[in-house]
């Protein structure tokens, strides 16, 4: 509804969201391989393709200093992606889940009269460790790159 709806809701004197009746639903194809191995490490390989992508965009008002916030539709969105996720038993009393994200996206639009043609390869690492402690507790530490 917010998304849809054409008002603009003010956060503060400079900014805002605005929603745009004119968006359009997004259409998203994907395909997803995946492997166990070894009863404990997964990999997925994935390919994801959106036509009509629904993306927050910014607009910037004519003083150049206020704008808002809206969804516009961008043309296109590609998304390639690996992910290995990893549990291993470092002793008794210590574990390690270990979850790595590699993917490349891009974003095909025609925006504020202007061709965007964007991509990037980024990635991401999370690894949560478990360890045993007295008294019965345990206790995690985690780690996001």
């Amino acid at each position: 509804y917010n998304d849809l709806y054409p008002f603009v809701y003010f956060l503060d004197p400079f900014s805002g969201q605005r929603g745009n009746p004119l968006l359009l639903p997004q259409l998203t194809h994907t395909v997803q391989l995946s492997q166990t191995i070894a009863k404990n490490y997964t990999l997925n390989l994935g390919y994801s393709s959106i036509t009509r992508y629904m993306a927050f965009v910014i607009v910037l008002e004519e003083d150049r200093v206020s704008g808002y916030a809206t969804r516009n539709n961008l043309d296109r969105h590609q998304n390639f992606y690996v992910n290995v996720v990893a549990p291993i038993q470092m002793s008794k009393g210590w574990s390690i889940n270990a979850n790595i994200n590699v993917f490349y996206n891009r974003f095909d639009a025609q925006l504020f009269g202007e061709i965007f043609n964007i991509d990037r390869l980024s990635g991401m690492v999370n690894i949560a460790q478990t360890f045993t402690l007295p008294f019965g507790m345990t206790g995690e530490l985690t780690t996001v790159y």
